[in-house]
């Protein structure tokens, strides 16, 4: 029987991370599985009070004790989790929140999960608990836990720990990369869960990207609930030209949303294709929080797809999926896309920040004409943001949003997660849209020959808003 040993030291404890060849011992093996079950029925028995509740959310079982207000983690359901797992460090269940503050004994066993990350807030990590992930190649531990033994016994993939700097190594087998995070990097390195797609499986980036803000998502402090995301991605269209990477816009955007930017996945909302109802539906959902929190939320509307002019007025419009490019009918318009963000009579104005990668020329993405007969494009007016709102689209006036087709996605969007992955997430407005703005115009002007000039327009009720950040 081949074995390797990992150790981890502290002043109080070792913990040994044993990774098993396939040649092992078959009762071996066994053996400690059985040891593994009987320890988790265990812990699981030992939840069984009065105070004790399990709840499964996401996949996951966790036993909340109403007395504390914590929560334990107890198992995860093998077909019913993603393959990047993010730990809570809270979650909100009948109103009331619970600070997750274990991992129990085996409770990963087995899962086809990738990567793992492991919030602040955990004291302890159960025995077993990622045993026999054969998949698990990444781990991140924010905080720093009790390890039980053998916490990752055959799980032979495992090959980069992120760690806090105070874990002390010693014995690491040189094929597995350390990760050590000083302090700075631990305060912006814990995230919430997995995005969220109105409770639908969240869909893959396209498997050819290569985009650099695709791979490397930095890691954001979490806990930011008091943000609101409503994500629209219309790439396909049925009565028009499609959108050229408005869905990887917005899956991506809502990855850094959520990891970097640090909303619980149950404040993200991204819907792919949306129709004109779809549309009304999440706005009406903004107002709803608006509402029940009185107004002390941030609130965020990231729009990817068609925009179309009503050819009359010059007014602006986005486009849903089930929308016709010379009907502005089908459309939502602008004007009452600001009214609806800042028509909730509440305390406190929240802080509203719309972010529209789309053009309204009546021009598309691949520089084609949408809506006008004549091919010619239209100089329209986007109106003016209302309540403590601000608006940064992709174009100005008769432009043209492009893609970057290099990263996938659009221009705009490409920049616009590009500086929140260089900043993680730790940037004000001013400097994020003078930062897109200069960086659009630029390499528009290289990589399609025509000028692309994103706009940054405030509320004039906008309160220091050059300050904002989503964090």
């Amino acid at each position: 029987m081949s074995i390797r040993f990992s150790i981890f030291e502290r002043s109080e404890f070792s913990v040994s991370l044993f990774f098993i060849d396939d040649n092992s011992f078959f009762m071996k093996k066994i053996s400690f599985v059985l040891v593994l079950l009987l320890s988790a029925l265990s812990v699981f028995a030992q939840y069984q009070n009065q105070d004790s509740i399990p709840v499964k959310i996401d996949g996951i079982w966790y036993a909340l004790n109403v007395r504390t207000m914590t929560a334990d983690l107890t198992r995860a359901i093998k077909k019913d989790i993603p393959e990047d797992v993010v730990i809570p460090a809270e979650l909100v269940w009948q109103h009331n929140n619970y600070r997750v503050k274990s991992v129990g004994p085996s409770s990963f066993m087995g899962c086809k999960v990738k990567t793992i990350v492991v919030p602040e807030s955990v004291e302890k990590i159960g025995d077993g608990a990622f045993s026999f992930c054969k998949q698990l190649t990444s781990v991140t531990i924010l905080g720093s836990p009790v390890l039980g033994q053998t916490i990752f016994f055959a799980s032979k993939s495992v090959k980069e720990l992120n760690l806090a700097q105070h874990f002390r190594l010693m014995g690491i087998s040189d094929d597995i990369t350390v990760n050590y995070l000083d302090e700075q990097q631990l305060a912006s390195d814990q995230q919430t869960n997995q995005n969220r797609e109105q409770n639908t499986i969240e869909p893959q980036p396209r498997k050819n990207t290569e985009s650099d803000v695709d791979k490397n998502i930095p890691f954001g402090k979490q806990g930011n609930d008091h943000t609101f995301a409503v994500i629209i991605a219309n790439e396909n269209y049925r009565n028009v030209a499609n959108v050229e990477f408005a869905a990887n816009d917005g899956l991506v955007f809502s990855r850094y949303c959520e990891r970097t930017l640090g909303l619980p996945k149950s404040n993200i909302h991204l819907v792919q294709d949306a129709t004109l109802n779809d549309i009304r539906i999440q706005i009406g959902w903004l107002n709803d929080i608006v509402e029940a929190y009185n107004g002390d939320v941030k609130i965020i509307f990231y729009y990817a797809g068609h925009g179309i002019p009503d050819e009359k007025n010059k007014s602006a419009y986005l486009l849903p999926s089930d929308g016709i490019g010379n009907n502005t009918a089908t459309g939502y318009a602008l004007a009452d896309l600001y009214k609806s963000l800042s028509s909730v009579a509440t305390q406190k104005q929240p802080q509203v920040t719309v972010l529209l990668d789309a053009c309204f020329s009546g021009s598309t993405r691949s520089d084609n004409m949408l809506t006008s007969a004549r091919g010619i494009a239209i100089k329209v007016k986007e109106g003016v943001p209302l309540g403590n709102m601000i608006v940064l689209t992709a174009a100005t006036g008769d432009e043209t949003a492009y893609p970057n087709k290099a990263e996938q996605h659009g221009m705009f969007t490409y920049f616009l997660l590009k500086k929140i992955q260089e900043t993680k997430g730790q940037v004000k407005m001013s400097d994020l849209s003078e930062y897109v703005i200069t960086n659009v115009r630029q390499q528009s002007v290289v990589q399609n020959g025509k000028s692309q000039t994103p706009t940054l327009i405030a509320s004039p009720n906008a309160q220091n808003w050059q300050g904002w950040s989503f964090q």
